[in-house]
């Protein structure tokens, strides 16, 4: 898993001598920067650049439009702000050596919630690439801040769909991941899950590409994982002393086109497991 960009940051702990007051509810005041933390549980695990530089031109032109929202995890004896809203904000007041930034301070806020408004506030702003919304998926069910998938969708206004192939994404190969932590152009989770069919990845890595680079759409990446993930029904082969019988069918690849495949393999499994039992019972009828 991905490390957030600014875990390991340091901040100075010394406090502005004029600010010596601790606000007691919900209101904008102004927050010495040095004392501003990252939230722990961020799901951006990258700023883009060019943006952030815009952000930091925009600031140094006209100042802050909107103030970041701060609270206090350590407590309220804590002399550091943790950061819920407005991490590039935050950042860009940093590079910009600014003293004070304006924040809204709120003290009462619990660390499963803070993973929540961070989340919420992070899918909103669509600021996430999908392989953080698949990693900050995996974190909240994990520790306990939703309790499961459906809990984690109904919070967000997603379907449980869109949540179950979005933590998909994660049992990719890890070259692909790491890919998408850099280019943001995939935004199609459901397409992109579909490569979880595929065993060899070699042509995962393959089709991955050619679907980021626009070679292509979704319906074309389908139509190749269902023919590429076609296997031989198995066969049913019984060795009776010196005689064997095989039974073995090859399917249609219109099944695999018309979406059937999937259907036909489960009916066949069946049939073979059915058949498996049958002649088992008939064996011990037989020995008794």
């Amino acid at each position: 898993m991905a490390k957030n960009k600014f875990a390991d940051r340091k901040v100075n702990p010394v406090v502005s001598q004029h600010y010596d007051t601790t606000p007691k509810y919900t209101q904008i005041v102004k927050i010495p920067v040095e004392l501003l933390e990252d939230n722990p549980y961020q799901p951006r695990l990258n700023i883009d650049e060019d943006s952030l530089q815009e952000l930091m031109n925009s600031i140094r032109k006209d100042g802050l439009q909107t103030p970041i929202k701060v609270t206090k995890l350590g407590g309220v004896s804590s002399p550091k702000y943790t950061v819920v809203f407005g991490h590039r904000r935050a950042e860009a007041h940093r590079r910009l050596e600014l003293k004070e930034i304006d924040a809204f301070y709120e003290p009462d806020i619990s660390k499963s919630e803070l993973r929540r408004l961070a989340l919420i506030e992070n899918v909103q702003r669509e600021d996430l690439s999908i392989i953080e919304l698949a990693i900050s998926f995996d974190n909240a069910i994990n520790d306990g801040t939703f309790s499961s998938q459906k809990q984690l969708a109904e919070a967000l206004g997603f379907t449980t769909t869109k949540v179950s192939e979005c933590l998909s994404l994660l049992k990719l190969q890890e070259k692909i991941t790491k890919d998408l932590e850099i280019d943001r152009r995939v935004k199609d989770v459901t397409a992109l899950a579909l490569l979880n069919k595929l065993q060899n990845k070699h042509t995962q890595w393959d089709l991955y590409k050619r679907f980021r680079d626009g070679e292509l759409d979704r319906k074309g990446l389908m139509q190749i994982v269902n023919s590429e993930n076609i296997k031989p029904i198995p066969q049913c082969e019984l060795t009776l002393n010196k005689s064997k019988f095989q039974l073995m069918f090859k399917p249609s690849k219109e099944l695999s086109k018309k979406g059937k495949y999937l259907e036909y393999e489960r009916f066949a499994k069946e049939k073979l497991e059915n058949l498996q039992k049958e002649l088992q019972e008939k064996e011990r009828e037989l020995l008794k």
